[in-house]
């Protein structure tokens, strides 16, 4: 990717991130719409996701967290570590189409925790099974807490692709829970079954993060 390449995406991304604080009500898609993943992956818009919930549910997942002594501690090389974040039940819409029943939790290690604007993790079939954007049942929401550009991840991952690397798609969201407007967010594609698929041919193999 060249220096002007990249001057221009950088432009492209600030003028998708103002507009869409400006101007929060966008086009959306038929509410009967099938969403495919270069809809939900778009890299010339900022996708609308919108959530709502209970709100005893959402102070409930927004103040999960997780202690430095627990989450670094040497059980840590024997055992896997339990997850402090549970599912929650929710209707979410993304362009306009509704799931309705789907499971909501926090997400982060140490860094990006936060109770007013947390990242999230949306879980298509975690109470009803069959529901799938082209085969993924997971959305991965960052807050971009420690990037105040929100440019990183999504300029990250383009220059991995545009190599050769296999690499997450990603593209932005603007985030709205019960209503409340908590931003834009970058939205990451999943490292699950099916990036795994389409990456190597299959899900065989140890996979590392």
């Amino acid at each position: 990717m060249t220096e002007s390449t990249m001057m221009c995406l950088m432009r492209r991304l600030l003028g998708m991130v103002l507009f869409a604080l400006l101007f929060p009500a966008s086009i959306t898609h038929g509410q009967h719409r099938a969403l495919t993943c270069e809809d939900v992956f778009s890299r010339d818009r900022v996708i609308e996701v919108e959530i709502t919930l209970e709100d005893d549910d959402w102070d409930e997942i927004r103040r999960q967290s997780r202690s430095f002594a627990r989450a670094l501690g040497p059980e840590r090389q024997y055992e896997i570590v339990e997850s402090p974040f549970t599912y929650v039940p929710a209707d979410v819409t993304i362009d306009g189409v509704r799931f309705e029943n789907v499971g909501v939790r926090k997400k982060g290690f140490l860094g990006s925790l936060d109770t007013r604007r947390p990242s999230l993790k949306i879980k298509l079939d975690k109470y009803e099974d069959g529901r799938d954007i082209d085969g993924r049942v997971n959305l991965t929401l960052n807050n971009n807490k420690q990037d105040t550009t929100l440019m990183s991840q999504f300029i990250g991952y383009e220059l991995f692709r545009r190599s050769g690397v296999p690499a997450p798609r990603a593209s932005l969201a603007r985030v709205t829970v019960n209503g409340r407007n908590l931003g834009v967010y970058s939205h990451i594609d999943s490292v699950r079954d099916a990036f795994l698929t389409e990456s190597f041919g299959n899900q065989d193999g140890t996979l590392y993060e």
